[in-house]
C-alpha cells in the first residue's frame, strides 16, 4: 500500500518516538535513583535492581516476543506495545511500593525485543528500496534515547518528582500509541507471511558471536556504574540539577560519539571501535579516582560518548556479519545486550552494598571494560565474516556490500 509523505513522516516519527520512550523506561530509575530510593523507603542498591530487573525480564523474552512479531501485524504489535508501556508506566507514577514497581517494569520489559525487532523492519517497508534511509531515522530514537532519557528524568524529578516523570512518560507513551495505529499502515503482514526463515550457517553464528559477547562486557561494564552514578556524583559534590546537567552533559557526550561513529565506521572500523573502547575503560578508571567533580564531569562526557559510539560500532558489525537473517541476528545482539544490563547493574548493587566506596564500583567497571578492550582487539583481527551460502559454501562480496547492512 502506497502511503502519502504525511502518513509516512508520522509513522517514521513515531517509530523513532517509541525507540526513544521504551530506551528511556529502561533507564528511568537511573535518572530518578536518589528521589525513588527516599519516596519508597529503600536503599539505593534496591532501586538500582530495577534495571537488573528490566533487562531479565526482556532477555528471557526477546526471543519468544521476536517471533511473534512474524505472526502478528506490525500495526497492532506496535500499538499494544506502546500502551502496555503507558499502562505500566502510570502505574509506576501510582505504586505505593517497591514491590509494585518491580511487577510494573517487568510487565513493560515483555515487549522490549518485539519493539526492537519491528521497527527497523516496518520503517523499511514504509520507504521501500531505501532501507537503510528508513532505519536511520528510526534508530535516531534509539540514540537519543540512549543518551537523553536519563537526563531528562533527572530533569523532571529535581522540577518536580519521579511519580510526574514516569507519569509524562506514560502521557507520551499513550500518545505514541495514537500516533503508530493511525500512521502505520494496516496492510503491512508480519514477516513470516512475507518470507521464508532464513537458517544461518554455523559459521555465520560463530560471526556474530563474537558480537554478542563483546557487547555483554560492554553493556555490563557500562550499567555497573552509570546504574549508580546519582550516587558516585553526589560523593563527589554534585546533586540536584547538578545532577541532571551532569547526565545531560553524558547525553551530549553521546550524542556526539554517535554522530562521530557514523562518520567513521565505515572507513575504519577497527579503529574507531578499539579507540572507543580504550577511551571507555581510561574514563571508567578517571572516574574511579577522586579528583573531584570537574575532573568527573570531563571523565562522564568522555565514558558517555564512547559507550554511545560502540552501541552503534557493534550493532553495524552484526548487520555486516548477518545481512541474510539481519533480523534474527539483532534480536541475539538485543538479547545479550539486555544480559549485560541485568549483569552491570546487578553487580553494581552488589558492590554498593558491600562497599562505602562508589569510586571502587567505577574501577570495577573500568576492569570490565580493559575485558572489552582485550576481546575487541581480537574480534576485530582480520576484518569482516566472509559470508556463505546455505551449504557454506563462502560467497564472494565487494566491500561497499558489506560494510553497509
Amino acid at each position: 500500500m502506497t502511503r502519502s509523505r504525511p502518513d509516512r513522516t508520522v509513522a517514521l516519527a513515531a517509530l523513532a518516538l517509541m525507540l526513544f520512550l521504551y530506551l528511556t523506561a529502561e533507564v528511568f530509575t537511573a535518572g530518578a535513583l536518589l528521589p525513588m530510593a527516599r519516596s519508597l523507603g529503600v536503599g539505593v542498591g534496591a532501586v538500582g535492581m530495577l534495571v537488573m530487573v528490566y533487562a531479565a525480564v526482556a532477555a528471557v523474552t526477546i526471543l519468544p516476543m521476536a517471533a511473534l512479531t512474524t505472526r502478528v501485524a506490525p500495526r497492532r504489535m506496535l500499538t499494544a506495545a506502546m500502551l502496555l508501556l503507558a499502562l505500566s508506566q502510570a502505574g509506576i507514577a501510582l505504586a505505593p511500593s517497591l514491590g509494585w514497581v518491580v511487577l510494573l517494569r517487568g510487565l513493560s520489559a515483555m515487549c522490549h525485543g518485539a519493539v526492537w525487532a519491528s521497527a527497523p523492519t516496518v520503517a523499511a517497508a514504509m520507504l521501500p528500496g531505501r532501507p537503510g534511509r528508513a532505519t536511520a531515522v528510526v534508530f535516531v530514537g534509539g540514540a537519543l534515547g540512549n543518551v537523553l532519557g536519563a537526563p531528562l528524568v533527572a530533569w523532571l524529578s529535581a522540577l518536580a518528582s519521579w511519580r510526574i516523570a514516569s507519569a509524562v512518560l506514560a502521557l507520551l507513551s499513550a500518545g505514541c500509541a495514537l500516533a503508530l495505529a493511525w500512521s502505520v499502515p494496516a496492510s503491512l503482514r508480519p514477516e513470516r507471511s512475507r518470507r521464508g526463515a532464513q537458517v544461518p550457517s554455523r559459521h555465520d553464528v560463530l560471526g556474530v558471536a563474537r558480537w554478542c559477547a563483546l557487547v555483554t562486557l560492554i553493556a555490563a561494564a557500562h550499567l555497573t556504574t552509570f546504574t549508580f552514578l546519582a550516587e558516585r556524583a553526589a560523593d563527589a559534590g554534585v546533586t540536584g540539577t547538578g545532577l541532571a546537567a551532569l547526565l545531560l552533559a553524558m547525553g551530549g557526550g553521546g550524542l556526539a560519539g554517535t554522530l562521530l561513529m557514523a562518520r567513521l565506521h565505515d572507513p575504519h572500523p577497527r579503529a574507531s571501535t578499539l579507540g572507543s573502547v580504550a577511551v571507555m575503560t581510561l574514563s571508567l578508571l578517571a572516574c574511579g579516582a577522586e579528583l573531584g567533580p570537574f575532573v568527573l564531569g570531563v571523565a562522564v562526557v568522555a565514558w558517555g560518548g564512547a559507550y554511545s559510539a560502540l552501541v552503534v560500532a557493534l550493532q553495524a558489525f552484526v548487520l555486516r556479519d548477518a545481512p541474510e537473517w539481519a533480523q534474527l541476528a539483532s534480536s541475539w545482539y538485543v538479547l545479550f545486550f539486555q544480559v549485560g544490563i541485568a549483569a552491570g547493574s546487578g553487580l553494581g548493587a552488589v558492590l554498593i552494598a558491600r562497599s562505602d566506596s562508589t569510586s571502587a564500583i567505577a574501577l570495577v567497571s573500568a576492569g570490565l571494560a580493559g575485558c572489552g578492550l582485550v576481546l575487541a582487539t581480537v574480534a576485530t583481527r582480520g576484518g569482516a565474516a566472509p559470508r556463505r551460502d546455505g551449504r557454506g559454501a563462502r560467497v564472494s562480496t565487494s566491500s561497499h556490500d558489506t560494510l553497509r547492512p
